[in-house]
């Protein structure tokens, strides 16, 4: 007897907004029941469904996790995909530059999120926090990619 092996689907958020002149990014703090890194930052996020395309996956995780709405554009900033990246199995996980409907809106903590809120760019990258899986590493492409594609000259 084999058993089968899978890939899981999942897809990341990176919402960036401007708050008193500095760069803040949306994160939420894991629920103490989460079986993988329980009570450390998070990107939004989760697992895409079957039959699911994986944009529409990230507007429902989205608005699952923290009640925010997004628009229908979105960039995919990074695919990460190692073996180890997460304890639970094998997830491939598409990030995507998130813009949310109403950027004003105040998230609320849903589903596994036992908190959200946004937190400075700056602070994640100087590795103030503890993040979950391989979002460090996430975080530290998306820094570059905004950079590159003009929507920030330098994280503030």
């Amino acid at each position: 007897m084999t058993t089968e092996k899978k890939i899981i689907v999942t897809v990341d958020a990176l919402i960036l907004r401007l708050n008193n002149n500095k760069h803040e990014i949306l994160m939420i703090k894991r629920s103490e029941k989460c079986r993988a890194f329980p009570g450390a930052l998070a990107l939004c996020g989760g697992k895409v469904d079957v039959g699911e395309d994986p944009e529409q996956g990230m507007v429902r995780e989205l608005k699952e996790e923290t009640s925010l709405d997004a628009t229908n554009e979105m960039s995919v900033v990074c695919v990460r995909g190692a073996p180890d990246r997460d304890p639970r199995g094998h997830y491939l996980s598409i990030c995507y530059n998130v813009t949310l409907k109403d950027p004003n809106q105040i998230p609320v903590a849903g589903s596994d999120a036992g908190e959200v809120m946004y937190v400075p760019l700056k602070d994640i990258l100087e590795e103030k926090h503890k993040l979950a899986f391989d979002h460090l590493i996430i975080v530290q492409q998306y820094a570059k990619w905004i950079i590159k594609m003009g929507i920030v000259e330098s994280i503030l």
